[in-house]
């Protein structure tokens, strides 16, 4: 389950109020776990500790649509390719453990 949206800052405040910081980039992805297109809170919550336990990756959750996911931002200029690259592996790997 992922629905793109955003809204730029600047959209939010009148310019007179606050400074856009230029070529911010802030990804966030909103995902439920589950099978047969259908989420399950069980699956999304079991999903998120063990991804924690490893050490590898942090984020939490929240409730989208009456549904529990995963909310996964990626926000930090250190972050590189390979970051991603890891942690879709480990999202994988995870999911295949049950």
């Amino acid at each position: 389950m992922t629905e793109p949206h955003t809204t730029p800052s600047a959209d939010l405040l009148p310019p007179s109020q606050h400074t856009s910081v230029p070529h911010l980039q802030v990804d966030l992805a909103v995902v439920g776990c589950g099978k047969g297109g259908k989420t399950s809170p069980h699956e999304t919550a079991r999903v998120v500790a063990a991804a924690q336990a490893s050490g590898r990756t942090w984020f939490g959750t929240s409730v989208w649509h009456g549904e529990l996911v995963m909310r996964i931002s990626v926000s930090s200029w250190r972050t590189t390719g390979t970051d991603v690259d890891d942690l879709l592996d480990l999202m994988r790997a995870l999911r295949r453990r049950h």
